[in-house]
């Protein structure tokens, strides 16, 4: 019975290969394939958020959460994978000569050949999770978390970027004219000519991470955060909006008769007519997050996160479905043979047999077509090709996948890491960009010294000129909001318009040639000054204004018998502060008896200057022995307020329910409950302070309102680097820290230019935040803050500006441990900092340590490989990620980058570092001056125990190569159970050799044949990968230090010490 089984196995999978090799074509002899039938399944090793793509050979291309992307053939086989440093969650794109374009996490753009060789890469300046898009042309657009749309030539360049108010997730589609469209984390969508310029947006109410779907008409549809789907003209205006019931992340599709397919996170993929009226809706037990994709029968494919892949047919009945082991957001395609590809969070690619090819319709799967190029110009039909039968000596249709792990065995002298854990790419052929990300570093060639300022500059001594343009000092300002506009312009260039207003500090102007103040003013006259400041430092003189703000309020007159008054100013808007006259006139049998509230007077004719809600009672009584009048009733001049509350928090004094004199003055105080703040006064007075100052006038309706403290769930401590997206230089690069308290306010310090200054401020409700910092004889510094208030994950992000140019920071918030509970990452370090790309520096390796305490706190020390000594303590972020700013030479150059420490059971330290020397012609080494790019490789270090070796080798060598060495010079050296050094051989006289067994780091030193003078050297141990690296003092170079096993001699069993977080974190988390 056993053998049946089997072989009915056999002829299964005997069918299905057949059935793929032969396009989808199966005989009428041999059995059918039922749909929803599982073809093949491939492990990718992590989690698969990435939709898949298909080239026309069938080549099938996704990415997954583990920095893979994969290329597999129609039957499952991997052709190839490349790794990148970050996960990929964006799709593949196929350009028309089979060029896989794809966005990673690690802020780099990748083009790559069909071959699996990197053709270029680019790193445009922020993460990347929007899926790209190829227009018409062949450029490539692709959205950032920064809020930035990159159109990117197809040689590797940035043609231009496009900036945003917020996130970008969704992908870009373009139409075939060109123009591209995309929704923002700004509320924003956004429709953007060929040449980067805004053609319309149409605003939302809540965020846009939906992908649009053009029909043929140039109906956009889209879906946002507010749980609407959008349906929006090639004009920007709303042609009809669909309620779901939660936000609408996913993306929509066309059918071939404009029926609207998508899903909502609140679990059902709906079905709209082109008028966006609901045809049916099919409800999962999870959200919808991934777009489905349409087959010419009119079968819908789609899964949900509650980890089941479903087709549903036309009328919006199940047809069948396909039970995963995760959670599924891949968006599925669709194969010419009937192959559904998509993958799921389960860490598996799946392939199921659907029955039917992708529908023909304007928009039938994600990213418009299976090549995902988000544009109706296709690029060439998916064909079903023949694929070569499988080798005979491949039992398996699954195979594992292949890890990429870091080098482990032991290096030659002469090639010490053939392949090194990172990768970098030569962009000496394309050098536009220079770039410094959070995670990687890009340096273009620079071989020439750093250059003294413009001899122009020097010589400018004109000022420049600026004057205001609106308002007017004559116009009649009634609104506290005071804009002023104006123009300023220079004969070498603008550093900034600044401008002081009514005596307070001096600030910065938005704009320079065309420059914007906006300022809030007190009642009565405000001055203003400003002036112009260009790049020599020249300032104006000073173009001052008077602006007066008016306020007004309305007059109440209240009568209190038969009479009038003259003029009738009841109702109107009268100046505050203005004197007006006004007077009581007695109707027929009438006589005036007095004035009362606000000014009380015996007078008919009274004078009174005007004040914030004034109430006049004008009093008037029957004349004594006329007949037919009678007594008048007393006027009661009382009222009452109400006052609600909103929210948590109180009002006091309580005035609810008691008789008030009207004409008085009140005070009320709102105070927020702990964790709360004031939001405003509304009803019949609308006031943001919390101290609300009346004149009650008749009965008030007041309401309190009071929202949870958004800055209270983000206080801390954040710290940061900044750098030019376009330029990475040491004049723009720093760092910034950053001190947040739950009120919104903020103090910190910038280093840069190998200065620091301090700064304070106040963020907005809506997160945001600017400062000018003035440096003398320096370009000042404009700082925009920005950040997301009450979302706890939020970072402070934002831009510094100095002169032309720009550079954009991003401060994670600061770990903090404790003794209690000690940070993941506490432990020692070491590390090695190795030179990599064209330019030229260096021949050594840098090393040092890195100490983590259980506040999270590290303190990195070491040497760079001229020499030059680096000592630095700073925070670790919450995802273990270091910030390295150090400045040097006297503040002329720097080092800075970020370091990342692994999540893992033994965690290492990777990353990038760039490395500025300025050009100093005495020095005997380098005295031009140099640009590098470190690659940083670290190992968790653990002292030995007694008896134990640092390293796993009893026999080994120290090897000296470079630095002005005629040749290698080998030395060999026995390490004993107490990790001392015995020479058994040294290639040079006096060579000595020391290891510190309690911080993996060594030193020592031997004679330079070339100059027979001592030169010294350093270095560190790798202990996990059983080898380390350094320099020496070379001449006119340094060298470099090799120490590792002897390979010919050394047979040692020994294994260095267990990492003493393994067995507590062998989970991994």
């Amino acid at each position: 019975m056993a053998g049946h089984f089997k072989a009915q196995s056999m002829k299964r999978k005997f069918y299905l290969a057949a059935w793929l090799l032969m396009g989808g074509v199966i005989a009428a002899s041999e059995p059918a394939l039922a749909p929803g039938t599982k073809l093949w399944e491939f492990p990718a090793g992590a989690p698969v958020q990435s939709s898949p793509a298909l080239a026309v050979d069938g080549t099938i291309y996704f990415g997954a959460d583990n920095g893979a992307v994969y290329a597999l053939t129609p039957e499952g086989r991997k052709k190839w994978e490349l790794r990148t440093s970050a996960g990929v969650v964006a799709t593949p794109a196929v350009g028309a000569d089979g060029t896989v374009y794809v966005a990673s996490v690690d802020r780099i753009f990748y083009a790559v050949k069909p071959d699996g060789t990197e053709a270029w890469r680019l790193m445009p300046g922020s993460g990347l999770v929007s899926s790209p898009a190829i227009g018409p042309t062949g450029i490539l657009y692709v959205g950032s978390v920064f809020g930035q749309l990159f159109a990117i030539h197809p040689l590797g360049y940035k043609a231009w970027d496009f900036p945003a108010n917020g996130n970008i997730i969704s992908s870009p589609a373009v139409d075939r004219d060109g123009c591209i469209y995309f929704g923002s984390y700004d509320t924003n969508f956004y429709a953007v000519n060929t040449n980067g310029a805004r053609k319309w947006l149409f605003t939302t109410q809540n965020r846009i991470s939906s992908s649009p779907a053009l029909g043929s008409d140039g109906t956009l549809y889209f879906g946002g955060f507010d749980g609407q789907v959008y349906a929006v003209d090639k004009e920007g205006e709303l042609k009809w909006a669909f309620a779901t019931g939660d936000s609408v992340r996913a993306s929509p599709i066309i059918g071939p008769d404009g029926t609207v397919y998508i899903g909502s996170d609140d679990g059902k993929m709906y079905a709209l007519t082109q008028e966006g009226k609901k045809k049916w809706a099919f409800a999962t037990q999870g959200m919808i997050r991934a777009t489905p994709a349409l087959d010419s029968e009119g079968t819908l494919y789609f899964g949900a996160y509650d980890g089941i892949f479903y087709a549903v047919k036309s009328d919006g009945t199940l047809k069948w479905s396909f039970k995963t082991g995760e959670k599924i957001s891949s968006s599925a395609v669709i194969s010419p043979n009937g192959v559904v590809y998509f993958g799921s969070w389960d860490a598996v690619f799946y392939a199921v047999y659907g029955g039917a090819p992708p529908a023909k319709s304007d928009w039938p799967m994600f990213r418009q077509n299976a090549q995902r190029t988000g544009c109706p110009v296709r690029k060439g039909p998916v064909a079903a090709v023949d694929v070569p039968p499988p080798e005979p000596a491949v039992a398996k249709t699954n195979p594992p996948p292949n890890y990429i792990l870091p080098p482990v065995a032991i290096p030659s002298f002469t090639n010490r890491v053939a392949q090194p854990p990172v990768r970098f790419t030569n962009l000496a052929a394309t050098p536009r960009d220079l770039i410094l990300t959070n995670e990687r570093v890009v340096i273009k060639p620079v071989p020439q010294p750093v250059q003294p300022p413009s001899e122009r500059l020097r010589r400018d001594k004109e000022p420049p000129r600026v004057s205001i343009q609106s308002p007017s000092e004559k116009e009649r300002l009634t609104q506290s909001l005071l804009v002023i506009e104006g123009t300023a312009k220079d004969n070498e260039g603008l550093d900034r318009v600044e401008y002081c207003f009514n005596g307070g500090e001096v600030m910065a102007a938005e704009g320079l040639g065309q420059w914007t103040i906006k300022v809030y003013m007190r009642p009565g006259p405000n001055h203003l000054q400003v002036r112009a400041v260009d790049l020599a430092g020249n300032r104006s003189e000073w173009v001052s204004r008077t602006y007066t703000f008016l306020i007004t309020s309305p007059m109440l007159v209240m009568i209190n018998g038969n009479g009038d008054i003259s003029p009738n100013l009841a109702g109107q808007l009268l100046e505050i502060g203005k004197t007006y006259t006004i007077t009581a006139e007695p109707a027929r049998g009438y006589t005036f008896v007095g004035w009362e509230g606000g000014v009380k007077s015996d007078q008919p004719k009274i004078e009174f200057v005007m004040r914030t809600n004034m109430v006049l009672v004008a009093n008037f009584a029957p004349k004594a022995g006329v007949s037919g009048n009678s007594k008048q009733p007393p006027l009661l001049l009382s009222a009452r307020v109400n006052v609600s509350i909103k929210g948590l928090g109180t009002v006091k004094p309580i005035l609810k329910d008691k008789p008030l004199e009207i004409g008085k003055s009140y005070t009320l105080t709102a105070e927020p409950a702990n964790g709360q703040m004031f939001a405003g006064w509304h009803g019949d007075i609308t006031q943001s302070s919390p101290e609300l100052t009346f004149l009650l006038r008749s009965n008030l309706s007041l309401e309190a309102h009071f929202v949870p403290n958004p800055y209270a769930v983000i206080e801390g401590e954040y710290q940061g680097l900044l750098w030019n997206t376009n330029d990475v230089a040491h004049e723009t690069a720093g760092l910034l820290a950053i001190n947040l308290g739950a009120d919104g306010r903020f103090k910190g310090r910038i280093w840069t230019g190998g200065e620091d200054f301090p700064f304070s401020g106040q963020f907005d409700a809506d997160g945001r935040a600017n400062k000018l910092i003035v440096r003398r004889q320096m370009p000042s510094l404009r700082i925009s803050f920005s950040l997301k208030p009450g979302d706890p994950s939020t970072p402070i992000e934002g831009v510094v500006t100095q002169g032309e140019a720009t550079a954009a920071f991003h401060c994670d918030r600061w770990l903090k441990g404790s003794r209690e509970k000690p940070c993941h990452w506490a432990g020692h370090y070491t590390l090695i900092m190795v030179g990599t790309g064209p330019n030229p520096g260096p021949a050594g390796d840098g090393c040092g340590q890195v100490d983590v305490d259980a506040e999270g706190r590290a303190r990195l020390q070491g040497y760079l490989s001229d020499g030059t000594e680096i000592k630095y303590t700073g925070p670790l972020s919450t995802d273990g990620r270091l910030a390295v700013y150090v400045p040097l030479y006297g503040g002329q150059g720097s080092v800075f980058g970020w370091l990342t420490l692994g999540r893992t059971a033994a965690p290492d330290i990777s990353g990038q570092m760039a490395w500025f020397k300025p050009a100093v012609l005495k020095d005997t080494m380098f005295p031009t001056g140099f640009r590098r790019l470190l690659a940083v490789n670290g190992c968790r270090y653990q002292p030995p125990q007694a008896g134990q070796r640092l390293l796993a080798l009893t026999n080994g060598v120290l090897a000296l190569s470079k630095g002005g060495l005629p040749e290698l010079m080998g030395n060999l050296f026995e390490l004993t159970g107490k990790n001392k050094i015995k020479v058994a051989f040294a290639a040079s006289p006096d060579f000595n050799l020391s290891l510190n067994p309690q911080t993996g780091l060594f030193s020592g030193s031997f004679q330079h044949p070339a100059t027979g003078k001592t030169a010294r050297f350093h270095g560190a141990v790798l202990q996990k990968l059983n080898w380390g690296s350094g320099f020496f003092d070379g001449v006119g170079d340094s060298g470099l230090v090799f120490l590792g096993p002897d390979p010919g001699t050394d047979k040692s069993e020994s294994t260095p010490p267990p990492p003493a977080s393994a067995s507590a974190d062998a989970d991994g988390k």
